[in-house]
C-alpha cells in the first residue's frame, strides 16, 4: 500500500493511483487528509463535534456532539456535507471518476477505468466535472492577465451558430452568442467573456476588468479597439482584409487567440443545449487558467482535488 506522505504528485499515473485508493479504507484516509472530508465540524447546538469511531458507521467513523447526552446528543455521518455525502457511489469510485476526469479518458474509457456501466451514469460525471469548472470560474470572478512587458491578444467571436445556416437552431440561437477574450503570450493564460455588443463601451469594459494596465495588446481592425491607447495600453493592430501577418512588423498578429477560438469551439459538442454549452466554455477556461495540458495526470488529480476541497456541499 502506498503511504500519503510519499505521493509525488507530478509523477502519479492512474496506475499508481489505483494503488493509492487500493481499497476503501485507503480512499477515505487519502480523502480525509486531504480536506475532502471534514475532521472537525460543529453541531446545531452550537458546540464542537468530534470524530469517534464506531464500527456500526460507514467507513468505521461519525460525528458526535461533546455536549453531555442530556444536552444534545446529536450523531452525523462522518461524510456529511461532503462532495461524497450525495454520491451514490463508493468514495473509491468517486476518486476513480476523478482520474478519470484527469486523464481525460473518452466515455468507453472512463467506464473501464471507473467500474460505471451505465453511459448516463458517465456522463452525469463528466457533466458535474464541468460544472465544477464553472464554480471554479465564477467564484474566481474578474481574472486579469498581462501586464508591463507582456503582449495580450484579443479577438471577439461568435459561437453557438449553425455552420453554413444548416442544421436547427436552439431557442436563443437565432442570432448567435458573441464571446470577447485575449490570450497573453508570455504566460499563455486568458480571458474569456460573453458581451452583449462588440461595441467601445462594452469591450472597454470587459478590457479593462480583464488586461492590466501597461499591457501591448494586439487586435484586428475593428473600429471599437481604435481608442485602446487613451486607457493606458499600447496598442497594435493588423489588418486582417489584408493579411494576418503585419509584413513590416511580424509580431503583430493575432494566431495565439484564433488559435483558442479554434480549439474552444472543437471542445463543445454540436448537439448539446445551449446551457450546457457554457459549461464547455468554463471547462475550458478552467483548463487554460491551470496550465492543465503542462500538468501531469497527477498533478491534475491534486488540482481537483484542491477545487472540491474549497467548495461546500450542503445534505
Amino acid at each position: 500500500m502506498m503511504v500519503y506522505e510519499e505521493v509525488d504528485w507530478k509523477k502519479l499515473d492512474n496506475d499508481l493511483f489505483l494503488a493509492l485508493i487500493s481499497s476503501e479504507e485507503c480512499a477515505f484516509d487519502l480523502c480525509l487528509r486531504l480536506g475532502l472530508i471534514d475532521r472537525e465540524r460543529r453541531c446545531d447546538c452550537g458546540r464542537p463535534m468530534e470524530m469517534q469511531k464506531n464500527r456500526q458507521e460507514q467507513y468505521g467513523f461519525q460525528f458526535v456532539c461533546t455536549a453531555s447526552r442530556s444536552v444534545c446528543s446529536k450523531k452525523r455521518s462522518v461524510l456529511s456535507d461532503s462532495f461524497f455525502s450525495g454520491a451514490k457511489i463508493s468514495i473509491r469510485t468517486a476518486c476513480k471518476c476523478i482520474a478519470a476526469y484527469a486523464a481525460d479518458l473518452k466515455s468507453n474509457q472512463f467506464g473501464f477505468y471507473t467500474g460505471l456501466q451505465s453511459p448516463e451514469s458517465i456522463a452525469n460525471w463528466k457533466n458535474f466535472f464541468r460544472d465544477l469548472c464553472s464554480a471554479f470560474v465564477e467564484e474566481s470572478g474578474s481574472h486579469k492577465i498581462g501586464g508591463v512587458g507582456c503582449t495580450v491578444e484579443i479577438d471577439e467571436t461568435l459561437v453557438f451558430k449553425r455552420k453554413n445556416r444548416v442544421g436547427r437552431l436552439l431557442s436563443n440561437e437565432s442570432t448567435g452568442t458573441w464571446i470577447f477574450g485575449g490570450i497573453c503570450r508570455e504566460t499563455g493564460d486568458a480571458f474569456i467573456v460573453p458581451v452583449a455588443s462588440r461595441d467601445s463601451a462594452t469591450l472597454f469594459v470587459a478590457i479593462q476588468e480583464n488586461v492590466f494596465p501597461g499591457t501591448r495588446i494586439i487586435s484586428d481592425c475593428w473600429r471599437a479597439y481604435d481608442a485602446l491607447a487613451s486607457l493606458g495600453y499600447s496598442h497594435s493592430k493588423v489588418n486582417h482584409s489584408v493579411n494576418f501577418v503585419d509584413p513590416e512588423d511580424p509580431s503583430v498578429n493575432t494566431q495565439r487567440v484564433e488559435r483558442m477560438w479554434k480549439t474552444l469551439k472543437s471542445t463543445i459538442p454540436k448537439e448539446c443545449n445551449s446551457e450546457m454549452r457554457w459549461t464547455y466554455l468554463a471547462e475550458f477556461l478552467f483548463k487554460k487558467r491551470n496550465n492543465w495540458y503542462n500538468l501531469s495526470t497527477g498533478e491534475r488529480i491534486e488540482l481537483i482535488f484542491k477545487v472540491l476541497k474549497n467548495l461546500k456541499f450542503c445534505q
